[in-house]
């Protein structure tokens, strides 16, 4: 079939066009920039008095830029202007700026306008544009260069260029100057040969940067100026530029060239030449030679902390597994690190952490983080690989596999949408870690579905693959529904047969974690929105051409390979779906989650058809040869900055500047008693990264009302609430919290109310605010840092409420909007309120009771009141003894009966000893009432926790009769042989 179809002339010259089509769009030179790019524009007007610059800045990447300033300079003067603290992608800031007076003399003038802003990273970008400025009556403008075409200077990171202005007309005495990013110095001499010097610094990134030569001449008291646009292409080495020209296009001119005498005479084989392992031995060593030189084996293997993004921050949630794992048996507990509390890995995926906690067994932790962090980026090839031989494609497909995983591993068109080297950097780990697991279960489903029999090694990688990610099981399971379509009814049936086993099994082996996760989800934190992502413009330039392929490619792998094109279609169908409608699903199907599916399937379907299309030349070898190093060579495109990523992360803490300050900041507060709340100021970026005081428990034991994993803590409302209160900028909240204003005054309250000892400010208007405070005394500097202490002598967790508590009867999905609501009403801090949810019971102690109605128009009473000074119901002096440990809580009381108020987030698996139970208070606190003077709150296992470990108990025995059903016909096909 396949020999027929190719036999058509047509049909073969159309798909040679596609695939030099590919091949082309497939060079650096065609590669555009997907990731930070803004554009800068600017108009100048003067009406006799004060000149104005109206600038627009646009972000036309897809990538979000943060803490943008602009710089303006008019002549002598200079203005400064902040945008916002954030700029999406596609989002537009414009604003005025007025000087008090125009320059100096009148005449033709250039303004400079410099954007710098930072990436998600925190490294920092500028941009420059000239405007100009006409401030006196001319009636004749003269020109004052022989050319102002633009100039092309191409150099590396480090070197300098040297060259010569363009001359001057006539004969005048011009003056030049440069306005260039920072990233580049200028030096210009005066010599016989005029010659301007260009040096591209250290933090020159590869890629091209615009800036402008600004030429002046003055007569009779009036200026004239002209702007060149100056480009500078900074590459990376002289042998990457080569290939990027040249090299490039000879390698692509011999691809066509084979392909043209391939498809004009088909082989008549119908079995051609497979290549040989050798061959792919080779290839996948260049694979991994490639992503090796990005991410340096030696920069992992440093004993030091990451940094970078949100890295940092699960550093702790590593070290705390470890502790619950080889201490007190567990793998899902409470962790009091973040969020006042919340449940670890309750609500998170706990197979990557676990992976780098036992690994550190053998080697520090680090280490061990370090390799668990990259190891989803150097496996995604490998699994690729392995997958085909499991579905038994034919050489050269599995190898094309595992090449054309290489372009969703650096697609540089975001930075946080998963799998790709950029999100791996900015702490999306586990998302990569699971996406390395998706290839070969895939793949082996298929198989045991092919042969009729479940294996265990599948049921085990299944397992795996539901423990590691939510979405690439979910994305699975929908991809794998595809094998019920082709085929015939006894073969479907089959297919169903095997494919409800396996599911089964892991399904039980897997229920400790998912069912008490699926049962309590309500307790759990949604968190994210759709963004406003194009599909088909954010994709870069060799996926976008995978994709005008891949309906050929997959109708190839349909006659070829039908189980392996029912799955990828029914994969990037699923995927591509839920992109677009997901959200009205479920808030968990944000678009942005589904990128990295669209990305692989169209890359690995494409691949695979072209793989099948080559078997059919007479050069399919050296076809081979040159596809893969044509793949390869879109790695290494300008705008590829996995390098310097790589330095930044995996340098090593200890070897950036701030980072000493960072230490000295957390030994002040190491240990002492109370939480820690950090102001969210965009230059903690200077730090490593705005995420690193989330390593507070780790480094210094101290616990922190901030932290990551977000959708796993309820504590996430209050803290991120009191976030926006003690500074302007804030972390990407959850979509149930409302921001409020900066106001120090209320935060304190908050604070105080989150056993919070010790604050550190960053920003003039927060540390202003706290200097004002009675309550907080300035502890130590920090540099620019300064750390507060709150003036109470005894910090303590528990505390008697001295007041009535009323109770408002909750939906399980209104108990964060119920505490939302007390948050935003200050007045109502000195009257907490038992939120209770559906199936618990009231305390026997008299409460009134009321309903989510009746509490708001409570709330809506209150706000009408003055915001109290200082909490007054909150009376800590009838405790002691009180100790926190690992997953419990002691204290003594000599108030039994009365309410007493625990600083801990709620959460369903809280248990008590000396009380009746535990009941969740505003904001999201836990309320006990003593029936004893000592009392123990312990966190334990719910109903659906047990309820998952008896269904995990079921799945060993499912699993042991599958190995030995699987044994017994291994035994018995020998036997027949």
């Amino acid at each position: 079939m396949m020999h027929c179809f190719l036999k058509n002339a047509m049909i073969r010259q159309v798909y040679l066009v596609i695939c030099g089509t590919l091949f082309m769009l497939t060079s650096p030179a065609a590669i555009a920039s997907q990731g930070i790019a803004v554009k800068l524009d600017a108009a100048g007007t003067f009406d006799g008095n004060m000149p104005e610059i109206s600038v627009i800045l646009e972000n036309k990447g897809c990538s979000v830029i943060y803490g943008a300033e602009i710089t303006t300079t008019l002549g002598q003067m200079n203005k400064t202007a902040a945008r916002p603290d954030e700029l999406p992608p596609g989002g537009v800031s414009r604003k005025s700026i007025s000087f008090p007076a125009p320059p100096q003399p009148a005449g033709l003038h250039q303004a400079v306008i410099t954007a710098r802003y930072q990436d998600a990273t925190g490294m920092q970008h500028s941009s420059v544009a000239t405007v100009a400025l006409l401030t006196a009556n001319i009636d004749h403008i003269p020109r004052l260069i022989e050319r102002s075409y633009p100039i092309l200077i191409r150099l590396r990171p480090g070197k300098s260029v040297e060259f010569s202005p363009p001359a001057p007309l006539e004969d005048r005495t011009v003056q030049w100057n440069a306005a260039l990013p920072d990233a580049f110095d200028t030096e210009y001499g005066n010599n016989e040969s005029a010659m301007y010097r260009i040096t591209a610094t250290a933090q020159a990134l590869p890629g091209r940067y615009r800036g402008w030569l600004i030429c002046s001449y003055t007569a009779d008291d009036t200026l004239y100026s002209e702007s060149i646009p100056l480009y500078l292409i900074v590459t990376t080495t002289r042998l990457m530029e080569r290939f990027a020209t040249t090299g490039t296009a000879l390698v692509l001119a011999a691809m066509i060239m084979l392909f043209a005498a391939g498809f004009s005479r088909i082989a008549v084989r119908t079995q051609p030449h497979a290549l040989t392992s050798r061959v792919d031995a080779i290839a996948l060593m260049a694979v991994f030679a490639v992503i090796a030189w990005h991410i340096p084996p030696a920069a992992i293997l440093r004993n030091e902390m990451v940094l970078g993004g949100d890295t940092p921050a699960h550093l702790y949630i590593t070290a705390h597994l470890k502790t619950l794992l080889f201490e007190h048996g567990r793998i899902t507990g409470w962790a009091h690190g973040w969020w006042c509390g919340f449940p670890l890995f309750r609500y998170y995926f706990p197979l990557p952490y676990l992976t780098a906690a036992v690994i550190s067994l053998i080697m520090p932790l680090n280490i061990a983080f370090r390799i668990v962090s990259v190891s989803g980026i150097f496996a995604l090839p490998l699994s690729c690989y392995l997958s085909g031989r499991i579905l038994r494609l034919p050489r050269p497909a599995p190898l094309f596999m595992a090449v054309a995983a290489l372009p969703v591993l650096f697609d540089h068109s975001h930075t946080m949408w998963g799998v790709n080297i950029y999100s791996t950097m900015a702490g999306m780990l586990a998302n990569s870690f699971s996406f390395a697991l998706l290839p070969p279960a895939l793949a082996m489903v298929v198989r045991d579905t092919r042969d009729g029999c479940p294996r265990p090694s599948t049921v085990c990688l299944m397992t795996a693959l539901i423990l590691s990610h939510f979405f690439t099981s979910i994305i699975a399971a929908l991809a794998l529904c595809g094998l019920l379509l082709p085929g015939p009814a006894d073969m479907r049936k089959q297919r169903l047969l095997v494919m409800t086993v396996i599911a089964t099994a892991a399904g039980l082996l897997s229920a400790w974690w998912w069912l008490p996760l699926v049962t309590e989800i309500h307790y759990s934190m949604e968190f994210g929105t759709n963004w406003d992502v194009k599909l088909w413009s954010s994709l870069p330039w060799v996926i976008k051409t995978a994709a005008i392929i891949f309906p050929a490619a997959i109708f190839i792998c349909y006659r070829k390979a039908q189980a392996f094109a029912s799955v990828m279609t029914s994969m990037l169908l699923a995927a591509v779906l839920l992109f677009f409608l997901g959200e009205r699903i479920s808030a968990v199907f944000i678009n942005i989650r589904l990128w990295p599916f669209i990305t692989w399937g169209l890359m690995t379907g494409t691949a695979v058809g072209i793989a099948y299309a080559m078997q059919y030349t007479r050069f399919h070898r050296w076809c081979t040869g040159l596809f893969i190093l044509a793949v390869c060579l879109t790695v290494f495109s300008a705008n590829n900055h996995t390098r310097q990523w790589t330095e930044w992360n995996y340098r090593g803490a200890g070897q950036l500047d701030g980072y000493s300050l960072f230490r000295q900041m957390l030994k002040t507060v190491e240990n002492t008693p109370g939480r820690l709340a950090v102001e969210m100021h965009p230059h903690n970026q200077s730090l490593g990264s705005s995420r690193i005081f989330e390593s507070a428990p780790l480094l210094a034991g101290k616990a922190l009302i901030e932290g990551g994993l977000v959708n796993s803590a309820l504590g996430a409302l209050p803290g991120y609430y009191i976030q926006s209160l003690t500074s302007p900028a804030y972390a990407g909240l959850p979509p149930v919290v409302n921001p409020a204003e900066t106001d120090i005054a209320r935060a304190a309250l908050y604070l105080e109310l989150a056993g919070v000892s010790h604050f550190i400010a960053r920003g003039k208007t927060t540390r202003a605010g706290f200097d004002l405070h009675p309550r907080w005394q300035p502890l130590h500097d920090t540099g620019p840092w300064r750390i507060y202490e709150h003036s109470a002598e005894h910090i303590r967790h528990v505390h008697v409420i001295k007041t009535n508590i009323p109770a408002v009867t909750l939906a399980a999905n209104d108990l964060k909007t119920a505490a939302m609501l007390w948050l935003e009403t200050p007045a109502a801090i000195n009257q907490p309120y038992i939120l209770r949810p559906p199936q618990r019971s009231l305390p026997t102690e008299s409460h009134p009771e009321i309903s989510l109605n009746e509490f708001r128009q409570q709330l809506e009473v209150l706000k009408q009141q003055p915001v109290p000074e200082i909490l007054t119901v909150y009376d800590s002096s009838h405790i002691t003894n009180e100790t926190v440990h690992t997953h419990s809580i002691r204290f003594r009381t000599s108030a039994i009966g009365q309410p007493h108020l625990i600083k801990t987030s709620w959460a369903p698996g809280w248990q008590v000893r000396g009380a009746a139970a535990v009941y969740p208070v505003s904001p999201l606190f836990m309320l006990v009432y003593p029936t004893e003077t000592e009392v123990e709150l312990y966190y334990g296992y719910t109903t659906a926790a047990r309820s998952g470990h008896f269904m995990c108990l079921c799945g060993l025995a499912v699993f042991a009769i599958i190995a030995f059903y699987r044994r017994k016909r291994i035994k018995d096909e020998s036997l027949t042989i």
